[in-house]
């Protein structure tokens, strides 16, 4: 049953855990009610966690590692890395909101220098160009080292593999080419979101 519902489990935990964080800022300072939303931080946790065990769950299960393994596996490791600078961010965000409609300064000398770097065109450029070289080095030395164990010599570079699972894969290990197909996809979304802050930058 778990496997047959594992996406609908999946979606369901990140929509509770994206609501449970927006809860968590606006009751606590919004309304001050600090007590009710330390209740809605854990609720903003705890569905990682759950991701985490349906995920090792399905594993025993089946014993094998799918594309869900690997999606459950990056958005972990999204919310482990990234993910607390990009809650710290909202968090400041939302504080400021609401300061302002409340005629209070919710926010720390500390915030304000950081609202306001993030709006400086060169250092989101400087940032997206890091970004941008970093997780294309990750990436090209992923797809050599697997090509160096696992490359399928017979493979053509042709992208009809990518949506067919009957045409000649890349590698011959599946769990491999699976992690590829994932990561083609976010380095690609990643990629434009980064160029776009490096040719595009913000004039403000």
């Amino acid at each position: 049953m778990l496997i047959s519902y594992q996406w609908h489990i999946f979606i369901t935990l990140e929509i509770i855990s994206v609501l449970s964080a927006l809860l968590f800022i606006v009751l606590r300072y919004g309304f001050k009610k600090r007590a009710l939303s330390s209740f809605f931080l854990l609720l903003f946790i705890l569905p990682l966690l759950l991701e985490a065990l349906l995920a090792y769950t399905i594993y025993q299960q089946t014993g094998e590692i799918t594309s869900f393994h690997i999606v459950v596996g990056l958005f972990v490791l999204y919310a482990c890395t990234l993910g607390v600078s990009d809650f710290k961010k909202l968090d400041r965000k939302l504080r400021k909101w609401i300061g302002e409609r409340r005629g209070e300064n919710l926010l720390t000398e500390r915030d304000l220098y950081l609202l306001a770097r993030e709006k400086d065109s060169r250092y989101l450029q400087k940032k997206s160009i890091f970004y941008f070289a970093l997780h294309t080095i990750i990436f090209s030395l992923f797809i050599f080292i697997m090509w160096a164990k696992y490359g399928n010599t017979h493979f053509t570079f042709s992208m009809q593999w990518f949506s067919d699972a009957k045409a000649i894969q890349p590698f011959t290990s599946e769990l491999a080419t699976n992690i590829l197909q994932v990561w083609i996809v976010v380095y690609i979304i990643d990629s434009l979101i980064n160029l776009s802050y490096i040719f595009f930058p913000s004039k403000k």
